[in-house]
């Protein structure tokens, strides 16, 4: 569907107010901050010969900058809360990381990345415990990842037990290194 596009001499305010009304603006971004931010991208180009593609483009932008915005304040909730790591040791060569057990499985290893799994993920309680029984399992190099994770994460295990692994539905990324 075509978007709004600002009328000669038409307001900020006047044209801000009709795009966010506007029926197939309401039916392409449901969601209001979007919207809102089309919206004034449309205004502030005016009479622009953007494409719809480029339009969408930049809501692309605006949705992975809110996604960091929310894994940011992630971050910022398992900080206050006591400090929690867990430890997996993954294979690593040429710049990439994956499962020890599929090489298919990638594994991120950018700091501060999010993994989430409702149906849970394996972290070692302490990094001798890893260290100890998943290192050397395969040809690759080891790699170390050491997660920051809630305890209302935790759906199995005892992260006091220190030879042992818990399963957690999300945890965060806060080092990786070569073992």
């Amino acid at each position: 569907m075509p978007l709004p596009k600002p009328k000669e001499s038409e307001k900020k305010n006047d044209f801000i107010s009709r795009c966010m009304s506007d029926e197939s603006m309401k039916s392409e971004f449901d969601d209001h901050t979007q919207r809102v931010a089309v919206c004034y991208s449309l205004f502030d180009r005016g009479s622009s010969t953007k494409t719809e593609e480029d339009f969408q483009s930049e809501i692309d932008k605006i949705n992975k900058l809110e996604r960091k915005l929310d894994m940011v304040q992630h971050i910022e909730d398992l900080q206050e809360n006591a400090k929690n790591f867990g430890y997996k040791i993954v294979a690593y060569e040429n710049g990439k990381a994956f499962s020890i057990y599929d090489q298919d499985i990638t594994i991120e290893t950018e700091k501060g990345s999010v993994i989430e799994d409702p149906n849970g993920i394996y972290l070692g309680t302490s990094e001798d415990f890893v260290m100890t029984y998943y290192t050397g399992l395969t040809d690759y190099d080891d790699l170390l990842l050491t997660y920051q994770y809630d305890d209302k994460d935790i759906i199995k295990g005892n992260k006091n037990d220190k030879d042992s692994e818990i399963i957690v539905t999300k945890a965060v990324l806060v080092d990786a290194k070569r073992v």
